[in-house]
C-alpha cells in the first residue's frame, strides 16, 4: 500500500499541492452531506468548481426546509410528548411552543455553530481530522439534557439525531461557502428590525417593538451582509431585561 508524502518544510511547492488536495477532498465530502441532505433533490446541491464552495442560493433552500419542516415537527413532537408527562398541571404560557423551537434551534444551531468552529480550529492547530460525529454527539446529548435525565423513546431519539446531523452537514456548508455564511441570531431587548427579523404570527411588528427571543436564526452572508432568510422572533412591546 502506498502512502502519500509528506512535502518537506522548505517545499512551499508541496504545500500547496497539499492544500490543493485538502481543499477538493473537503468538497467532495461537503457534496455527500448535501446530497444527504437534500434527499431526493440531491442533484441540485453541487458545487459549481472545487474551490468555490456551496451556493448560497442552494444551501438557504436547505436551511428554510429545516426551519419549516424539520424543526418544526421535532420541536412539536417534544413539546407534546412533555406536556403528556405533565398531564394535570397548570397549562402552559402562551409563548411555550416558540420557546421549546427557542430551546432547539438554540441547542443544535447557535451551540452547535460555537463548537464547530472549536473542532475546526483544534483541527488547524493538531493537524487532526474533524469528525462530524464528535460534534453530533455533543449537541444530542445537550439537547437530551434539556428534556430530562431519562432517555427518550427510541423513535424520539432517532428523530433528533437524524435532525441534528441535518443541522451540522448544514452548518459545516455555510461555513465552507464562499463568501461564508453564519446565522443570524437577534439578541433579548433589542428593538425590532424588520429588513433583518420577521416576527412571530400574531406578535407585534409594527411601531416600536423589541425582541424577547429568536425563535430561529436567519442566514446572513458575510462580506457583505445579506440577509438571506430572516430570523423568525417572538416580540413584544415593552423591552425585557437582558
Amino acid at each position: 500500500m502506498s502512502a502519500t508524502s509528506e512535502p518537506a518544510p522548505d517545499d512551499p511547492a508541496g504545500a500547496y499541492q497539499k492544500l490543493l488536495r485538502e481543499r477538493d477532498e473537503l468538497s467532495r465530502r461537503l457534496n455527500d452531506a448535501l446530497g444527504r441532505l437534500a434527499g431526493r433533490d440531491a442533484g441540485a446541491y453541487s458545487l459549481a468548481s472545487p474551490g468555490s464552495g456551496p451556493q448560497h442560493d442552494q444551501l438557504v433552500q436547505v436551511f428554510r426546509r429545516l426551519k419549516m419542516q424539520e424543526f418544526r415537527a421535532l420541536s412539536e413532537g417534544l413539546y407534546n410528548l412533555l406536556q403528556k408527562k405533565a398531564s394535570g398541571r397548570a397549562a402552559p404560557p402562551a409563548d411555550a411552543r416558540p420557546q421549546f423551537r427557542h430551546l432547539l434551534a438554540e441547542k443544535i444551531l447557535v451551540e452547535g455553530s460555537k463548537w464547530l468552529g472549536i473542532l475546526l480550529a483544534v483541527r488547524r492547530t493538531a493537524a487532526a481530522e474533524t469528525d462530524p460525529a464528535e460534534l453530533q454527539d455533543k449537541i444530542y446529548q445537550s439537547v437530551r439534557q434539556e428534556l430530562g435525565r431519562k432517555e427518550p423513546p427510541a423513535d424520539v431519539a432517532d428523530r433528533i439525531r437524524e435532525t441534528v446531523g441535518k443541522g451540522v452537514s448544514l452548518l459545516w456548508a455555510m461555513r465552507a461557502a464562499s463568501p461564508s455564511a453564519c446565522l443570524l441570531v437577534s439578541q433579548r431587548g433589542s428593538v425590532f428590525l424588520p429588513d433583518e427579523q420577521e416576527a412571530v404570527l400574531g406578535r407585534p411588528d409594527q411601531g416600536t417593538v423589541y425582541v424577547r427571543f429568536t425563535v430561529f436564526p436567519g442566514y446572513l452572508v458575510t462580506g457583505s451582509n445579506r440577509v438571506l432568510e430572516k430570523a423568525l422572533v417572538y416580540t413584544e412591546t415593552e423591552r425585557s431585561g437582558a
